[in-house]
């Protein structure tokens, strides 16, 4: 898909290539920006570019981790360890998904900066994140719950962990990344 929005333009109306689908007509591409990052690295070839892009999206999910990581004041080997000791963590079909040139790779990344920018309560940085989030990955809308989850505490508890006397509200959260996916859903092509 890279490779034909390459030659015909980052917008496609239709999919001729469905015969059989809705899509022959009707296209919509639900993990453009995906799609859109992978365009330069075809230079490469049809191989190598894919495998140097996952490359790419591998050192953005480090450097996202690193992020959060040092959002959450994790001192800086200590923070290199846990990257270098997270996938050994997880079970062997998360090392397979790590290879996969498929958009979830972009999605990691995204739900890091976007831990992060809750941690920090940075509203534009959130907003922002889930504007790209809507652009690149299907499944953007779960982080919806995820901000909800993290506001609820945040009203709850401290950053000690323990239950706030007085309740703490403040300008949620979720209201960013709500109006971040709405312009990510209105300026989205298809």
């Amino acid at each position: 898909l890279s490779e034909i929005m390459a030659k015909q333009g980052i917008v496609l109306k239709s999919f001729p290539w469905a015969t059989e689908s809705i899509w022959l007509t009707d296209w919509f591409d639900k993990e453009w920006l995906f799609h859109v990052l992978l365009i330069p690295f075809l230079s490469l070839g049809k191989t190598l570019g894919p495998q140097f892009f996952i490359l790419f999206l591998n050192l953005m999910i480090v450097s996202s981790l690193w992020y959060f990581l040092r959002t959450l004041k994790v001192e800086p080997k200590k923070a290199f360890f846990w990257i270098l000791i997270l996938p050994w963590c997880c079970w062997g079909v998360f090392w397979v998904r790590l290879t996969m040139c498929r958009p979830h790779l972009v999605s990691y990344s995204i739900l890091f900066f976007s831990l992060g920018a809750m941690l920090k309560r940075r509203h534009l940085l959130l907003a922002a994140i889930s504007l790209l989030y809507a652009l690149s990955y299907t499944g953007h809308w779960q982080l919806l719950g995820l901000v909800l989850i993290f506001d609820v505490f945040y009203i709850l508890f401290d950053e000690n962990g323990s239950w706030r006397r007085n309740l703490k509200f403040g300008r949620p959260m979720l209201m960013a990344a709500i109006l971040g996916m709405a312009l990510g859903e209105f300026l989205h092509p298809n």
